[in-house]
């Protein structure tokens, strides 16, 4: 809080570094409305989440813009972080995202499904399939 009792943006930012920590269930699409606008496209902040986060958390990827969702190293942290998830994590990336070989090998070891959503090259790349079909 600032002098006159008003949040900070670096108290905001805190606040959903937290949220994301905690996991899915915290932190839902019901919290989205809270979530600055000017928050959608900053870097640093996405990091700091990416970092913080151990379960997939669905509801932060939705508030990424394109820009974030672009960034490589935003998007190997994420998938290499988040250790268990039902759902996808490539569907939310770009096709440029969704056809780098590093990022959808780390994606499809943990969860063979993610296959579905890596990019159409990869999907008939014999290394790739081979690791999402041996994901137990």
């Amino acid at each position: 809080m600032d002098k006159y009792g008003k949040l900070t943006n670096k108290v905001d930012e805190n606040i959903f570094v937290q949220l994301a920590k905690k996991g899915s269930g915290d932190f839902n699409d019901g919290w989205t409305a809270f979530f600055p606008e000017e928050f959608k496209d900053n870097l640093k902040l996405f990091m700091k989440i990416a970092n913080s986060m151990y379960y997939l958390n669905e509801s932060f990827l939705k508030l990424a813009s394109k820009k974030i969702l672009n960034n490589k190293d935003f998007a190997k942290t994420i998938v290499s972080n988040c250790v268990k998830y039902n759902g996808s994590i490539l569907k939310y990336f770009s096709e440029e995202i969704r056809n780098n070989k590093g990022i959808v090998l780390i994606a499809v070891a943990k969860n063979g499904n993610e296959l579905k959503y890596a990019s159409g090259k990869l999907k008939k790349d014999r290394e790739v399939v081979l690791t999402a079909t041996n994901t137990g």
